[in-house]
């Protein structure tokens, strides 16, 4: 069944995953509903319509696919990670937190969720954990960009997400002082 997966899941999922990427959504949600079909036992489709649905606002479909995305595999690092942005979005930091710390626990090196710890970590007010998972993911993704031979800037990638949160660091230190100001 691994084998079968490597060659036409793996392939269908990239088609889906351009379809989507393209704006064709209808597309690549057939393409990701006959995969989830071809491969129930596989996580990969369910977490795949789980970011269709979010990007398209459809939150409660999508945190049902990441559902279903983990119950086929508990240790799915994207579907954690993905769980924990849809609780994050929705204001609720801790339960965000509890779901990237087991995907942490899984896998230490995968970039994107040191970049949506940080934020959690940021709205929870400690901005030594955030400052520390921003820095841990861009030394991942240097690490991967050197690995795969690119010459990408780091300011392009986590150098964007470090400004923005000193920039919202301000934006809420300003709608303070100036909330606190009568007119």
């Amino acid at each position: 069944m691994h084998e079968a997966w490597e060659a036409r899941g793996v392939p269908e999922l990239d088609r889906a995953d351009a379809l989507r990427t393209a704006g064709r959504w209808e597309e690549a949600k057939a393409a990701l509903d006959r995969l989830a079909a071809a491969f129930p036992d596989r996580p990969e489709p369910y977490n795949k319509l789980g970011v269709l649905y979010a990007e398209r606002r459809h939150l409660a479909e999508a945190e049902t696919c990441f559902r279903e995305a983990l119950a086929r595999d508990r240790h799915y690092v994207p579907a954690l990670t993905n769980l924990g942005n849809l609780l994050l979005e929705h204001g609720r930091p801790t339960e965000a937190l509890a779901y990237y710390t087991e995907a942490l626990a899984i896998d230490p090196d995968y970039p994107p969720l040191h970049r949506n710890l940080a934020v959690a970590y940021r709205r929870l007010g400690d901005v030594g954990a955030a400052v520390r998972h921003l820095r841990r993911a861009e030394h991942l993704a240097a690490a991967q960009r050197k690995g795969a031979g690119r010459l990408v800037p780091a300011w392009s990638t986590i150098g964007v997400w470090w400004w923005a949160v000193i920039a919202m660091g301000i934006l809420l230190l300003l709608v303070r002082v100036l909330g606190g100001v009568r007119r």
